[in-house]
């Protein structure tokens, strides 16, 4: 769903979730899960694919702190990112590794499968990294259009596993989910 002159949005919002958030201004996030035991990566990552995006967060405990923390870093990747321009023209870089790195024999393969099974799609043609000239044109002004158009109650869905009765589960969501609205028209 990304415009021509957007393409790559959907992974660079994807990447700009782990930097400043309402709830975890600038370093907060990392400061904050690093000496609960989640480590960026291996435990808090996320991955853009052609239908959607998907933030996974695993906790080594279920305490009522760290479920807190998990929730309000997982709302405020549903409406409380923060698109300022130095963060913007870092993870810009990272993306540009990122494809760089893409562009090694095992991403070459995986492109020429995903084409051979993907033949006549119009997503054959558009990998979620983007276009290079539309990556390196995202401003945050148009990340943030992007993000408003798409991170809607209506296009998203949580899932929580873990040992709380599922009651307990439903009230947690409710609580953290419950008055998030849609920002500005929909996509």
């Amino acid at each position: 769903e990304e415009a021509d002159d957007e393409r790559g949005a959907a992974h660079f919002v994807q990447h700009m979730a782990f930097n400043s958030t309402r709830s975890f201004p600038g370093d907060q996030l990392a400061l904050t899960f690093a000496p609960l035991g989640v480590a960026f990566g291996r435990d808090r990552n996320a991955t853009t694919g052609f239908g959607q995006t998907l933030y996974r967060i695993d906790l080594p405990t279920l305490t009522a702190h760290e479920t807190d923390m998990a929730r309000k870093w997982l709302r405020d990747v549903a409406d409380g990112l923060v698109f300022a321009q130095p963060a913007v023209d870092r993870e810009r870089a990272v993306i540009q590794t990122e494809r760089g790195a893409h562009a090694n024999s095992f991403g070459q393969l995986r492109d020429r499968i995903e084409a051979f099974e993907d033949t006549g799609l119009r997503s054959a043609a558009r990998l979620p990294l983007g276009a290079p000239e539309s990556v390196a044109a995202l401003t945050p002004q148009k990340l943030k259009a992007f993000y408003d158009r798409w991170y809607r109650p209506e296009h998203a869905m949580l899932v929580l596993v873990g040992d709380l009765p599922v009651e307990a589960l439903e009230q947690q969501v409710r609580t953290t989910f419950g008055d998030w609205a849609p920002q500005g028209p929909p996509g």
